[in-house]
């Protein structure tokens, strides 16, 4: 199945501690045809909260975490919450942290090029 299947809207929830990436984020899903929401979280344990809480608005959990220690910070993050998809952004030129990502759980990675080519990605990959 198909994330867009049966969504009138995608609802994404970021973990970033980069607010360029918020930036990036709303500039390359300005071309997608489907109304979406961004909720932002710089802290794994603010995102861990939301995630606790059930929240029903949740459609895909996209993380943005520049270190391998963050990376594995949010192992058990993924570990406890399988319900939605997971995609991580990672820097070009570190595609060693792309293959731990998906080494921890996630179901899709973008490389995030300075070019910023992965935007006219980001709504294909999030919407699967």
């Amino acid at each position: 199945m198909r994330l867009s299947d049966g969504f009138d809207s995608l609802n994404i929830v970021l973990l970033t501690p980069q607010q360029s990436s918020v930036a990036e984020l709303q500039r390359g899903m300005a071309s997608c045809a489907l109304p979406w929401q961004l909720q932002h979280y710089v802290e794994i344990a603010e995102l861990k909260a939301h995630l606790e809480a059930q929240q029903p608005e949740t459609d895909v959990v996209l993380i943005d975490l520049p270190e391998i220690e963050q990376l594995e910070a949010s192992r058990q993050l993924l570990i406890g919450f399988r319900k939605w998809p997971v995609v991580f952004l990672v820097a070009s030129g570190h595609e060693q942290l792309a293959v731990r990502a998906m080494q921890l759980g996630g179901d899709n990675y973008l490389i995030k090029d300075t070019e910023g080519g992965y935007l006219a990605l980001l709504p294909l990959v999030l919407l699967g």
